[in-house]
């Protein structure tokens, strides 16, 4: 559209010549900008990230983790199936009154 202006005014090609060359400059110099901004923010994120690094990891071995723990349920149905098996009635009180405390069911 500028260009369009340019032509119907009648400028000459030179100076139609350097002005697209400035805008050309003018939207390098704001990717450039814009690539930097980004890059600073990498960077930011970079030095904040040993605290984030960690957490990450800790949700990866969770993510990596089996829902079921198989050994456990394994020992505890063995247990059951061998009588040997009590519930720790203390724990199982203090627990039950915990969750009653937050509010859980």
């Amino acid at each position: 559209m500028v260009d369009g202006i340019h032509q119907s005014v009648g400028l000459p090609s030179h100076i139609q010549q350097a002005e697209r060359t400035t805008s050309v400059t003018s939207n390098e110099r704001l990717r450039s900008r814009e690539t930097q901004e980004l890059r600073h923010s990498y960077e930011q994120a970079a030095e904040l990230s040993p605290q984030l690094q960690q957490y990450q990891r800790a949700v990866e071995l969770v993510k990596q983790a089996p829902d079921i723990r198989h050994d456990r349920v394994d020992a505890v149905r063995r247990q059951v199936l061998n009588g040997r098996y009590t519930v720790p009635l203390n724990e199982l009180a203090d627990r039950i009154a915990a969750a009653l405390a937050r509010g859980q069911e």
